[in-house]
Formats: C-alpha cells, sequence, structure tokens
C-alpha cells in the first residue's frame, strides 16, 4: 500500500472511532438529562406550587424477556408555575406509565404539583416526584457515576478498540 492510502485508512478509522464515542456520550446525556442540572436541583432547589395544564397518552408495545410483550403509555404534559418574585414559567415533560389513564384529568382542569427549580435560573426545574429522580446524592453518585460510567464505558469501548486497531496497524504498516 502506499502511504496516501496508508494515511486515508488511519484517519478514516480515527473519525470513524472518535465518532462512536461522541455519539455513546451524546446518547447517556440525551437519556439521562444534564448531570449539572440535576446536581443544582439537588443541591440548591426551592420549591414552589405549579398546575400540569395539559397532557397527551400515546401507547406503544415494548418486547420483554421471554417473548412477552406489555403495553405502555407515553404521557406528554405541559405546566407552569410561579417563583416568589413572580417569573410564570412554562416547561413541559413525558413520562412512561404502565397504566392508562394517567394526568388524564389535567384535559378537563388543572392538575396542582409541587415544582423544583434552582432559584439562579428557574428554568432548571422538575416536577416533584416524577420521572424517577435522584432525591439524595448518594443516589445521584450512584445513577450518574456507578451506572452511568458503567454504560458510558460498555458504549464507547468499540469506538477505543477501533482506534486502537488503527495506530496498531499503522504502525505495523509503516515499519
Amino acid at each position: 500500500m502506499n502511504k496516501k492510502s496508508i494515511y486515508f485508512t488511519l484517519v478514516k478509522r480515527l473519525l470513524l472511532g472518535v465518532a462512536i464515542i461522541l455519539a455513546s456520550v451524546w446518547f447517556l446525556l440525551y437519556q439521562t438529562g444534564n448531570p449539572y442540572h440535576e446536581y443544582l436541583l439537588i443541591t440548591q432547589s426551592n420549591k414552589a406550587k405549579g398546575q400540569i395544564t395539559y397532557s397527551e397518552e400515546n401507547s406503544d408495545v415494548v418486547e420483554q424477556y421471554d417473548r412477552y410483550s406489555r403495553e405502555v403509555f407515553d404521557v406528554y404534559y405541559e405546566y407552569n408555575f410561579k417563583t416568589p418574585d413572580g417569573i410564570e414559567i412554562k416547561d413541559k415533560g413525558v413520562q412512561t406509565e404502565p397504566k392508562p389513564g394517567f394526568l388524564q384529568n389535567a384535559k378537563k382542569e388543572p392538575i396542582v404539583i409541587e415544582v423544583e427549580y434552582v432559584p439562579s435560573n428557574p428554568k432548571i426545574n422538575r416536577i416533584v416526584g416524577m420521572n424517577s429522580q435522584a432525591t439524595t446524592i448518594k443516589e445521584f453518585i450512584f445513577r450518574r457515576f456507578g451506572l452511568g460510567l458503567i454504560l458510558l464505558i460498555l458504549f464507547s469501548s468499540i469506538g477505543f478498540v477501533i482506534i486502537s486497531n488503527a495506530v496498531k496497524d499503522f504502525k505495523t504498516q509503516n515499519k
């Protein structure tokens, strides 16, 4: 092989490896949200009363072990709350539920909720008790650095293997 094709193969494989690593980081952050926001909500949050003003439910079939499937319900909801400073915040969320009818009354009349928010930035908020939230630093560390790190290593290891093999192949071809 000539030098140009060796370098091209190296660059191509390095880019593929880096893309896989970045995709695994993006996937983890997409699925779990911003860990810094969750940390702020655990350590600095204030609470305010709010209302769920709208909800919409869609069903989906989830496959389980042993060729078993079950129906789950994805609930999209919109809510608002007002800080003591008078700032009104409108936000939305999605939650998966095993039974239908979760939040169905929000279409008829608003449902009163409690919202945690960061006082310095109320756009960082969450409804108390929804979406399996970490409520303590210990739980946060276990979920983010225990399980999260294991998943990140598992997903990104493919990218590291591709990069490692590309460098090894490059070194053997240049001798």
